[in-house]
């Protein structure tokens, strides 16, 4: 996206190169960011779309290779989620929180990580592959990481359909797509009654609090049918999130911050109502909501905050939500100390 970025993080050309950054349009979960089977020096990626993992030994794997019945010596987890979770800012495939995380235990952690998903799609999506899952694989646990594309779809969106939720570029396709609801007059949507039931304007942030609530019931109910069918446990872990830190940044954070602003100065204003939502309800709705479901609950937030001699001026963010090799580690020690055994 900018000049320093590349220049600081070098690794950020493979991701912002077009067969990783650009879009491709697919049924149901409507993109993928970057195409399947592309390889970077940075990063690589199988036929499905996922992002491979290499652990300290050198084997590399991935759903795909799962699929194929090549993990089936193994135990599995599996960490699903938006770019953080695969591993955007990474320097390579051994440095995302997946390879970290197998390096650390005696699991092999798959990356199910999908650039700019919410977990309505990674939900969509698993569920046209999870019959391809060997019958005798062992799936021991799987990891929600994610939490902020939810949140920032919800609050950047104009319309909401229930119960579907939102996703990135939602809006202009909506708009596009039911372009005979749009009066020439106004250039604004006139719905016929049943279908304003059906659709609902975002009016304020309230409004958008109690839909992405209820998105987060159907999100969590859905992968505990998921995981009980693959006897598997399920961790939910809120990803942490730079503006929500009161992080001492270090001297490049604050580099790529300052250049990041300048660029778009509209941000501050959306991290400032994101961090007060995540504070008041936000964070504490979601603790509560995995302990219904049996989830356990793991805020990387606090869990930051906690570490404030391995935050506080270290290097962590290439910008405001992904994490350099060495926030992927400081990730991976969290999880792999707080993830049940």
């Amino acid at each position: 996206m900018t000049k320093r970025l590349h220049e600081l993080a070098p690794q950020m050309v493979d991701y912002d190169s077009p067969g990783v950054a650009k879009l491709l349009w697919v049924p149901y979960v409507m993109y993928h960011c970057g195409f399947p089977g592309v390889r970077t020096p940075s990063c690589s990626f199988d036929g499905l779309g996922y992002r491979i993992t290499q652990d300290d030994l050198g084997r590399t794997f991935s759903f795909e290779s799962l699929c194929e019945g090549e993990l089936i010596d193994r135990t599995v987890d599996l960490l699903v989620g938006g770019s953080t979770a695969n591993g955007v800012g990474a320097t390579s495939d051994g440095n995302t929180i997946p390879a970290m995380l197998s390096n650390r235990g005696e699991c092999s952690v798959l990356n199910m990580g999908m650039r700019s998903w919410t977990l309505q799609q990674n939900l969509v999506h698993f569920m046209f592959l999870r019959n391809r899952i060997p019958s005798d694989q062992k799936i021991r646990r799987i990891v929600l990481f994610s939490g902020y594309n939810e949140l920032n779809c919800m609050f950047s969106s104009r319309y909401n359909t229930r119960p579907f939720g939102n996703i990135y570029g939602w809006s202009g396709y909506f708009r596009n797509m039911n372009h005979q609801f749009i009066e020439d007059a106004t250039n604004e949507f006139s719905f016929p009654a049943p279908v304003e039931d059906f659709v609902r304007p975002v009016e304020s942030l309230d409004e958008a609090g109690g839909f992405l609530r209820e998105d987060f019931e159907m999100i969590f109910s859905n992968w505990k049918l998921f995981a009980d069918s693959l006897r598997a446990e399920v961790t939910f872990a809120l990803q942490p999130i730079l503006a929500w830190l009161d992080k001492s940044l270090s001297a490049e954070e604050k580099e790529l911050l300052d250049e990041r602003a300048g660029i778009l100065p509209e941000e501050a204003a959306v991290f400032k109502k994101e961090k007060e939502t995540y504070e008041e309800w936000y964070g504490g709705f979601l603790r509560d909501l995995a302990g219904r479901f049996g989830f356990e609950f793991i805020d990387l937030n606090v869990e930051f905050k906690r570490r404030r001699g391995d935050v506080d001026g270290r290097w962590l963010y290439v910008d405001p939500w992904h994490l350099t090799d060495a926030g992927n580690e400081l990730v991976s020690e969290i999880l792999n100390a707080r993830i049940r055994k």
